[in-house]
């Protein structure tokens, strides 16, 4: 269950120090359309034989199952590499990011560099915060306070892909072919290789039992690397709310 509450409740919150306990998952939803897709062959009363479709079909599974959850979680770090043209010099840029809740309702942080910038989004609104570094490189000093803006808003969809966890899935699973997936040792995680231009550049694990939902998700090729690791779903968690709700955004 996901519940709303003010940002500044969330604020006091979290100066307090309090952690606020998660209750056990909720019920999962019922059986998806893709299981018809599973072979005939029994499997363990537990597996969801996300392993066993076809790779189009286990996408497209991953994604509404993730879309089936009330909240999720989503964090991890992009690091780009960046090649200096005159020396050759290589050097990295490291984005460390974290997402709860869904599309809907999220809150969202990201860090790299000497920027650092805070979205709390609902369909209708974001209200985005930034420090000032930030907030001079895109020429809107009023985001060193805060500051409401439409989903829209071309700052608000350079961040559209940190979106709650399902956004970031599919932003980052985008590029790249998945492969046919193994089982891991345990049976419990279902292994989809990435590959480009026929090299494995990184992995998909997706749960193999009960929801098919994903637990990470691993690229490294020669423009950078991404690690991303997904849980939480449906956990009770609180998400604060835009406190522009209701009013016009700037944007």
């Amino acid at each position: 269950m996901l519940r709303r509450v003010s940002v500044f409740t969330v604020a006091a919150i979290m100066l307090a120090g309090c952690a606020a306990e998660r209750p056990g998952n909720a019920a999962e939803p019922t059986a998806p359309g893709w299981v018809s897709q599973i072979p005939v062959s029994p499997l363990p009363q537990e597996r969801n034989g996300i392993e066993a479709v076809p790779v189009p079909v286990a996408q497209e599974a991953v994604l509404e199952a993730m879309v089936a959850q009330v909240s999720g979680i989503a964090e991890g770090e992009i690091t780009r590499l960046l090649t200096d043209q005159e020396t050759t010099t290589t050097s990295e840029a490291v984005l460390a990011f974290s997402t709860e809740g869904n599309e809907s309702a999220f809150q969202a942080t990201a860090t790299w560099g000497d920027y650092t910038v805070s979205i709390v989004g609902s369909d209708d609104a974001w209200w985005m915060s930034a420090n000032s570094t930030y907030a001079e490189a895109v020429h809107e000093p009023d985001l060193t306070d805060g500051m409401c803006m439409s989903p829209a808003d071309t700052i608000a969809s350079s961040w559209r892909w940190l979106a709650g966890p399902a956004a970031v899935f599919t932003g980052l699973s985008a590029t790249g072919v998945w492969g046919a997936a193994v089982l891991d040792e345990p049976g419990g995680i279902a292994v989809f290789p990435v590959t480009e231009s026929g090299a494995v550049v990184g992995s998909v694990q997706v749960a193999a039992t009960g929801a098919a939902l994903p637990v990470s998700l691993d690229v490294d090729d020669p423009s950078g690397r991404g690690q991303v690791r997904f849980g939480d779903w449906s956990d009770d968690m609180i998400v604060a709310e835009p406190p522009c709700v209701g009013e016009s955004p700037t944007s």
